[in-house]
């Protein structure tokens, strides 16, 4: 039994196609080439999942990864304490009470990034979830690509260290 599929091509290819087509059976090409990818993905696949070692390579990658992403969130902790420290007081509560990480919103916690706008020192870019110090007054060290793991670990622990601050001091301002 066999099932239709249509593919698309450009249309260089499509006006070079023409002067063959009638010698040329394209589905039977088609079948081809796409069988030999799939041969070629499977030979790939069979190679690593029949790896005896794979488990304890899977094991070795998590551990390496948990220790990654710690090392990230302290570093992110610092500098928020770091920030927190320096910070004057509406720009400390905004940062504190106002600002969801991604993480927080990806398990459904509301943020609207343009009230940030208003804080000179800190630009939040929605698209790339990026927090850049104002130059010169700090010097934050996040994780370069800012859709990464690390990335998030970085953010989670720097909203940690300002929330700890201002929990410390809010009562007593």
């Amino acid at each position: 039994m066999s099932k239709p599929v249509t593919i698309t091509i450009p249309d260089p290819l499509h006006a070079r196609l023409q002067k063959y087509k009638e010698k040329l059976n394209v589905s039977q090409v088609c079948q081809k080439a796409l069988d030999e990818k799939i041969r070629d993905w499977e030979r790939k696949t069979e190679a690593v999942q029949g790896d005896p070692d794979l488990q304890e390579i899977i094991t070795r990658l998590r551990t390496e990864k948990a220790r990654t992403e710690n090392s990230w969130r302290e570093t992110g902790f610092k500098e928020g304490l770091q920030i927190a420290r320096k910070e004057g007081y509406e720009s400390l509560k905004f940062l504190a009470t106002r600002i969801k990480t991604t993480n927080e919103q990806k398990q459904g916690a509301e943020f609207d990034s343009g009230e940030l706008e208003q804080y000179e020192w800190y630009l939040y870019d929605d698209t790339w979830r990026e927090y850049v110090a104002n130059p010169g007054r700090f010097d934050l060290n996040p994780p370069e690509d800012q859709e990464s793991e690390e990335f998030f670990a970085w953010e989670d622990g720097f909203f940690e260290g300002v929330r700890q601050f201002w929990d410390q001091v809010k009562d007593k301002l």
